[in-house]
């Protein structure tokens, strides 16, 4: 049978894939996702100081989301771990 370049299209496919449908969507949301449309901006431009004041970011607001990110992980975490096993390396 001859060698054919069936596996570097199927390598290809899943890598498209994986860039079309992991990576695309954060990028189209964080470029197309506004609070304000820019017609308010300029008739209000005392509204750009709430963004360079960070109120809407703020180092609690930052460390409370990591804090919630924590706590939900390690039930996550450790009904992974200790119900659903290691994951077997090697051949058997």
């Amino acid at each position: 049978m001859p060698w054919t370049l069936e596996a570097s299209r199927e390598s290809r496919t899943i890598s498209l894939y994986n860039v079309l449908f992991t990576v695309l969507p954060p990028f189209v949301i964080g470029i197309f996702d506004q609070f304000v449309s820019a017609r308010i901006l300029d008739r209000y431009p005392r509204l750009y100081a709430l963004g360079q004041k960070n109120v809407f970011f703020t180092k609690t607001a930052f460390w409370l989301w990591w804090a919630t990110q924590c706590i939900t992980f390690r039930p996550l975490w450790i009904f992974s771990h200790f119900v659903l096993g290691r994951p077997r390396t090697g051949a058997a």
